[in-house]
């Protein structure tokens, strides 16, 4: 019997620097052929630490990442880890191996410092989402330790260009399973594995994250992000983490002590730090990188204006993204704890990580474990980070994502036959009136509710009405996702388009056509009611990222936005607990999303001495309407300016102001509708705002009933 140690594994080059002007490209396995992919020569060398591998025994390789659950049977296979790139890790930063094809990316080749041994080289599959790994056997001779196994992964002697890097930021691991025994028995070796790190590698600016509100004197964590790119519509912010640099962080204006941070390659790009106001009132902060002898550099990251109020608040705003995605729900880039990670690192106060539900590698019950791990992990009081689990229910003409106000230990449901291993399996309910009604009449575990998504995307382009379900006010989707990387389902557009309308994955024709009723407005004139919530819908690896679409797939999933959806809850601090406040105000529909900016947004509606917010009923004769801002902006060098707002209802606007040509540092308006109709029914009002720099804000309707005389 033989007992074996693992084997030394390492890679050169270690570390991969997406350059300045690059867009990831596509997802696998298109991405390999894109002429706008990069390449690279790898080495990988595998150093023998056992006594000997047997003739036949030898090492397998692969990419992949960590996904904590090893009792999922889906994820066991490979130890935990999920293997890329794969039909679930699709927005992989590097391509497969290939042994077959010497002139062609990937191709991939093997030897050994030991004379008369033959190594034998293929890809074999490991997992059943098109994972494979590279599969190496000794052969005629036996390896003694210290001997040495060279791959070279990406060789272009045979007139390859290498191996085929896509630029999605990432940092898997190199994965090792040996069987030196030669019985064919393959385990994964111990740590320490060495991470490719690919990564942006010229810092452009800082997102700085802050609440939107906080107590006077309360000391609050805030994160900066060095980031390459500049805020913009069509332009991926990606992360630096090997930025090493003094950042200094002052109040605009002044009034509070300044913060030195120094930033070093542990920190992979982020930095958490405690900040306090004395003072009530609307504050911000700016991060900029200062040389050692203390002089200022042009790097400077401006984020969003915080509100400071006194301590007796009744109420506080929160931010979050109810709509990320992960890996282990097909299609995307990272784990469900490093997406996680993701809303950590950006100082979000709530965020929804969620996996589709039918493919195989995933479950529910995983995804709700690994988010009730993070929530133990991060914060487990729950006093400044809650993570509510969900998924998405995938029906190709009418998705919905799912979320719960608390920790479930139900499977989830799913549209279509169920591909995993997860047991019990998801009930499988095909249609929109199905779904709605097991969410309502389901009283076991925690409260949930569905939300509509992306429905102006015309994804199947099936002639069909899009199908907003049986009830107009219905307590199983309370709200709806007006704003995504998808583009923006507010309204069915006509050319010419705006930057500012996020028209659907950037092209008109990517809406479902306008008979089939499938927009937010269209929605509120048939008369259901609801809120507004944003989510990212990001499968990347990290926010406010986009990637290039194929040439062949003019408006497809990947012709996507860098900007994403946020949404802001207006919480009561009477409700109690920080996940009650936000779970009470999305289910109140005291909501309004942005693009991702964190503005502060006041939407109000006065009648006497009623006063109502957004989500609220008023009626009266006379009602006016305040609509009050600050804008934000995500990784500026500048604090951007309001340029023009809007008040709709039932599908018209009703009033506008003339684009500001200067810009306003803030909004104040009072508003009121120049014809109210007094029919007797409620009419939702609802507000928008846009900045110069294009980021748009809207707020969640007040439904308004007008008195006769």
């Amino acid at each position: 019997m033989f007992f074996f140690v693992a084997g030394d594994v390492t890679i050169s080059p270690s570390e991969i620097e997406i350059p300045a002007d690059q867009e990831p490209v596509s997802k696998w396995p298109t991405f390999d052929d894109d002429p706008r992919a990069g390449h690279q020569r790898f080495v990988i060398k595998y150093t023998v630490t056992a006594s000997r591998i047997e003739i036949g025994g030898g090492i397998e390789l692969a990419f992949g990442y960590p996904c904590v659950d090893v009792s999922n049977p889906n994820l066991a296979q490979n130890d935990g880890y999920l293997l890329g790139p794969s039909s679930n890790l699709a927005l992989f930063p590097i391509a497969a191996f290939q042994a077959d094809t010497p002139d062609t990316p990937d191709y991939t080749t093997v030897s050994t410092n030991v004379r008369g041994a033959v190594l034998l080289v293929d890809t074999i599959s490991r997992a059943a989402d098109d994972a494979h790994a590279l599969r190496v056997r000794v052969t005629r001779r036996v390896l003694l330790k210290g001997d040495v196994i060279n791959v070279i992964f990406g060789d272009t002697r045979g007139g390859g260009p290498g191996a085929s890097l896509s630029y999605h930021p990432g940092r898997p691991s190199l994965v090792c399973f040996e069987g030196l025994d030669g019985s064919g028995s393959y385990a994964l070796s111990p740590d320490p594995r060495p991470e490719l790190l690919v990564t942006g590698g010229t810092p452009a600016s800082y997102r700085v994250n802050l609440p939107v509100t906080v107590p006077a004197s309360m000391t609050f964590a805030a994160t900066i992000e060095v980031v390459q790119g500049l805020d913009a519509p069509d332009r991926s912010l990606l992360p630096v983490e090997q930025y090493a640099g003094i950042v200094r962080v002052d109040e605009v204006g002044g009034g509070t002590p300044s913060q030195w941070i120094a930033f070093d390659a542990t920190m992979r790009g982020v930095a958490r730090f405690a900040w306090s106001f004395g003072t009530t009132g609307i504050h911000r902060l700016v991060a900029t990188e200062v040389e050692p002898d203390g002089s200022d550099c042009s790097l400077v990251g401006y984020r969003n204006p915080i509100e400071v109020r006194a301590a007796s608040a009744e109420t506080a705003i929160y931010c979050g993204d109810l709509h990320r995605h992960s890996c282990e729900g097909n299609h995307a880039s990272v784990p469900d704890y490093q997406a996680w990670l993701t809303l950590w690192n950006g100082r979000q106060d709530f965020g929804a990580v969620l996996e589709h539900t039918y493919p195989a590698y995933r479950g529910f019950l995983h995804a709700n474990a690994v988010a009730q791990q993070f929530q133990h992990d991060v914060d487990p009081r729950e006093t400044s980070f809650v993570a509510f689990p969900g998924y998405e229910w995938s029906q190709p003409d009418h998705h919905r994502h799912v979320v719960f106000a608390g920790f479930a230990s139900e499977s989830a449901i799913v549209d279509r036959p169920y591909a995993g291993a997860e047991s019990p399996p998801p009930t499988q309910i095909s249609d929109v009136a199905g779904l709605l009604a097991a969410l309502r009449t389901d009283a076991s575990g925690p409260d949930r509710f569905a939300v509509p998504h992306h429905s102006l995307y015309d994804f199947t382009k099936s002639g069909q009405l899009y199908d907003w379900g049986p009830l107009l006010d219905d307590s199983a989707q309370p709200v709806v996702e007006i704003m995504a990387d998808h583009g923006c389902s507010e309204r069915f557009l006509v050319n010419p388009v705006k930057p500012s309308d996020y028209v659907i994955h950037s092209n008109i024709d990517a809406q479902r056509p306008s008979y089939e009723l499938a927009s937010v407005q269209d929605a509120l004139a048939l008369g259901h009611r609801f809120g507004f919530v944003g989510g990212s819908d990001n499968h990347g690896p990290v926010l406010h990222m986009k990637f290039l679409p194929t040439s062949s797939d003019s408006f497809g999933e990947t012709s996507i936005y860098a900007r994403d959806g946020l949404t802001f809850v207006v919480g009561e601090r009477a409700t109690g607990a920080m996940r009650d406040q936000i779970w009470e105000g999305l289910r109140k529909r005291h909501t309004y999303v942005t693009t991702g900016a964190r503005m502060w947004i006041e939407w109000t509606a006065t009648s006497g001495r009623k006063h109502r917010h957004s989500g609220d009923d008023i009626s009266g004769y006379d009602v006016t309407f305040t609509l009050e801002q600050f804008p934000s902006a995500i990784a500026s060098s500048r604090i951007p300016r309001v340029a023009r707002w809007e008040l709709w209802r039932d599908g018209y606007v009703l009033a506008a102001s003339a684009d500001y040509p200067a810009g306003l540092d803030s909004l104040d308006v009072d508003i009121k509708d120049p014809a109210p109709p007094r029919d007797g029914k409620r009419h939702p009002y609802y507000a928008k705002v846009i900045q110069d720099d294009d980021h748009v804000g809207w707020a969640s309707p007040i439904w308004v009933k007008y008195k006769k005389k």
